[in-house]
């Protein structure tokens, strides 16, 4: 069975001053996306160190409305994503997302790893792995000519989204 595993990466979290103060928000956020997309969450969102939190998805998950809604609801702060395309090699615990195993794994991190090493002067903050490198190239050049164009936007634009987000009106 094939599954999107999402790996969120916080930027420069260390230079955060309320560091307490972003972990509970974010803490928040993730419990709210858990209870509004349990019907495609396959492991819940779990924070996995200071600064990294992921998630095992069902591979019909709107990954990328996820996405968004993490980064506006996490204002000021930055996230970098890795989506990794793939199966599974050992059990799923539901409720948090540690110790289960596989290729959508392997993909979500060789993607962060990606952004680490070639962030496009750091314009480049989501990319998807697969094993066929070129099945996900194109839409990387989407990921990175969107991130591109939302690095430019002024707060109203951000703002535009949030509400498009909040009213259901997203479309991927």
């Amino acid at each position: 069975m094939q599954y999107i595993a999402m790996i969120g990466d916080v930027i420069e979290s260390k230079s955060i001053k309320e560091r307490q103060q972003a972990q509970d928000q974010l803490n928040k956020i993730l419990k709210q996306l858990n209870e509004q997309y349990q019907t495609t969450i396959v492991s819940n969102f779990t924070i996995t160190t200071g600064d990294e939190f992921q998630a095992l998805l069902t591979a019909k998950a709107p990954f990328l409305r996820i996405m968004d809604e993490i980064l506006m609801a996490f204002r000021p702060y930055k996230v970098r994503f890795g989506f990794g395309l793939g199966e599974m090699m050992t059990e799923i615990n539901n409720e948090i997302s540690i110790g289960a195993d596989g290729p959508a794994y392997w993909h979500a991190r060789a993607a962060i790893e990606y952004i680490h090493e070639k962030n496009d002067y750091g314009m480049t903050q989501a990319r998807i792995g697969h094993k066929n490198t070129e099945t996900v190239e194109d839409l990387n050049h989407y990921l990175a000519l969107t991130e591109y164009i939302r690095s430019s936007w002024v707060t109203s634009q951000n703002d535009l989204l949030a509400v498009l987000l909040a009213n259901d009106i997203y479309q991927e």
